[in-house]
């Protein structure tokens, strides 16, 4: 134990004389480690400036970015709630287009089953009375009555002109049905327009919505790498401010 203890006193014995015949060059290198980290410091500053300035610049960017997708998100949106509302009319439209075919459909059998009755409804009736329907109603003109017409040829005439009565009330309910297909066959085309821009819309919005969150995602990346290095700083500053307060205490002892 004594051995060890003198060979310790030896020790600190030969470090102090080396400390004594190399005190000026210890200063010397206590200043220039001092020196250096003040220099260190210097350039930190004005890299963490210019760090700070291009993180602003990049995060102002993406804001902008987030800013303008998220204006024509909006606008997108409006313009889909407006095709919401256009097909809504649509709809309408086409239902009530759908009650007038019916209508014409049920107008369409009524029409022709009185077609198909006239032959029997004239057989049962007076010749006389077909007569006086063609007299008075059906050609009602003035003229001598030169022309003799037997029984079948009169009720003939009448079931004609009462045949062509129905058939002008068909055709014109056929080119009425025929109008309503035609519309509700443009309105069809409307409605598969307005859902297919919709659809186009929104996968505009679904976009501008990944690159959103992209530019987000690319934010929080710049601040936890900023706050990373951030923390090394500090870790290193501190390092570095202890070992300088212990040259700083050498310095002032010797």
């Amino acid at each position: 134990m004594k051995e060890l203890l003198k060979k310790a006193i030896n020790l600190i014995g030969i470090s102090l004389d080396w400390i004594n015949k190399n005190l000026s060059r210890i200063k010397t290198a206590g200043l220039l480690l001092l020196f250096v980290f003040f220099i260190l410091s210097f350039i930190s500053n004005g890299c963490n400036k210019r760090q700070a300035e291009v993180l602003f610049q990049r995060v102002t960017g993406l804001d902008l970015q987030n800013d303008i997708l998220s204006l024509k998100n909006r606008t997108l949106q409006d313009s889909l709630n407006k095709e919401k509302v256009l097909r809504l009319q649509l709809e309408h439209s086409k239902q009530v287009l759908i009650k007038e075919k019916q209508v014409l459909e049920t107008d369409n059998v009524r029409l022709k089953k009185r077609i198909a009755d006239i032959p029997a409804w004239i057989l049962n009736l007076p010749a006389d009375s077909s007569y006086k329907f063609l007299i008075d109603i059906a050609y009602p003109f003035p003229g001598e009555k030169r022309f003799p017409f037997n029984e079948p040829q009169i009720k003939n005439m009448h079931a004609d002109y009462l045949e062509n009565v129905e058939l002008t009330g068909l055709v014109t309910n056929l080119e009425d049905r025929l109008q309503v297909c035609e519309k509700l066959g443009a309105n069809s085309d409307s409605l598969a327009a307005s859902f297919n821009k919709s659809y186009l819309m929104a996968e505009s919005q679904k976009s501008n919505m990944t690159d959103e969150i992209k530019n987000t995602q690319e934010k929080a990346t710049l601040y936890k790498d900023a706050l990373d290095k951030s923390e090394k700083r500090k870790k290193f500053w501190k390092t570095a401010a202890q070992i300088s307060a212990a040259v700083a205490v050498v310095l002032a002892i010797f």
